[in-house]
């Protein structure tokens, strides 16, 4: 069993915890700075990034996920961008009504594989309820937005806040807005031992040893909310507002155009049901050339750490380049790993991440 698979044995595999990838694809796009001959190795989650990089044309994309859930949302979300029309698409995806939901399934499921057939049959209330939010992080978020954003700022505000274009407005805004109760609520909510039970998973939660996990989140959001823009930030927009109301400014690939170009670029990814330890083991030294690997690392013991990144430096292409995320655990290469932290650039795109969540984000790079 390797460090990937213990750490999912101890989650449920066949619930989607994730609809919706929380992680900004443009300092995914800033960072590996994909090329035409690129292999990128990449974590599904939620396929939301995958299919942003696939816009920016590489080679060919191995995708692996150990979750069957997260493998039966992205085999829809691929059946229906090669299937389907736009409109029927954002039906498939929950935008419309579930009615409409239910026919654009009906269309797919005949020509997918037993297993996402499978899937989807036996959960039809996912669809009738919004692919685009079932997710249990997106779930959670839900409830709060409900809750507790809903009694402290109204739709008024709420519009101010994501189209004011002024930063030092917007910033004002907010912190006129937020009273302490909000606040509380907010770090009482995030703290760890409500996401570990509600909102994640207490196994996502072995390697934490951070003093205030609610507190840590709140510092994060008020920064997102006073020191970046709202207007064009689809993130914060789906975890305050609960929704996108306007798709075109919404995640890539639920954009017309690039729903088009999808079409024609799908047949180049290779997704599969996978431990990513085994694809690196499995395949010859020097087979990709970027990986995207989320927030992976967190999950992992020390020693399962240091041994991906050999892993990954045995396996990317001398110049190739590895881009992750950390949350609350630190992790990164160990000193015997010829790999090379690009410091200064990560920590810039670090400071106008969108997501907002993260501790820090990191690009490695592989040294000749």
């Amino acid at each position: 069993m390797t460090a990937t698979n213990e750490a999912a044995q101890a989650m449920d595999l066949q619930q989607i915890r994730y609809s919706m990838v929380w992680e900004d694809h443009e300092l995914l796009a800033k960072g590996l700075q994909i090329q035409p001959d690129d292999h990128l190795l990449a974590i599904i989650s939620g396929g939301n990034n995958v299919l942003s990089m696939l816009l920016r044309e590489p080679a060919k994309i191995t995708a692996v996920d150990f979750s069957p859930a997260q493998i039966a949302l992205f085999d829809l979300k691929i059946a229906g961008i090669k299937e389907l029309s736009y409109e029927q698409f954002i039906d498939l995806m929950g935008f419309t009504t579930p009615a409409k939901a239910k026919a654009a399934l009906e269309c797919l499921l005949p020509h997918r594989n037993s297993q996402t057939i499978d899937f989807w049959s036996k959960n039809i209330n996912i669809v009738e309820d919004g692919i685009f939010r079932c997710g249990r992080l997106d779930g959670y978020f839900e409830v709060f937005r409900r809750d507790t954003i809903q009694r402290y700022w109204n739709d008024e505000l709420i519009s101010l806040l994501f189209n004011v274009q002024d930063l030092d407005e917007q910033a004002r805004l907010f912190r006129e807005n937020t009273p302490d109760a909000f606040r509380d609520a907010f770090v009482a909510y995030y703290g760890q031992e409500s996401m570990a039970k509600r909102g994640r998973d207490p196994a996502q939660f072995k390697y934490v040893e951070h003093d205030d996990v609610g507190e840590f989140f709140w510092e994060r959001f008020w920064y997102a909310c006073t020191e970046l823009p709202l207007h064009g930030n689809f993130y914060l927009e789906r975890f305050i507002t609960g929704t996108h109301a306007d798709l075109e400014l919404g995640p890539e690939y639920l954009r017309r155009a690039n729903f088009e170009r999808l079409k024609d670029l799908v047949d180049r990814v290779d997704y599969q049901h996978a431990e990513l330890e085994q694809v690196l083991a499995d395949n010859p030294p020097d087979t990709f050339s970027k990986a995207m690997l989320s927030d992976v690392f967190e999950y992992l013991s020390p020693e399962a750490s240091d041994e991906l990144f050999r892993l990954l430096a045995r396996g990317l292409r001398p110049g190739g380049r590895v881009a992750y995320w950390n949350l609350l655990v630190p992790r990164t290469p160990p000193k015997n790993v010829n790999l090379k932290q690009l410091t200064s650039s990560s920590e810039e795109l670090w400071r106008q991440d969108r997501a907002w969540f993260y501790r820090d984000f990191w690009v490695d790079e592989v040294q000749p």
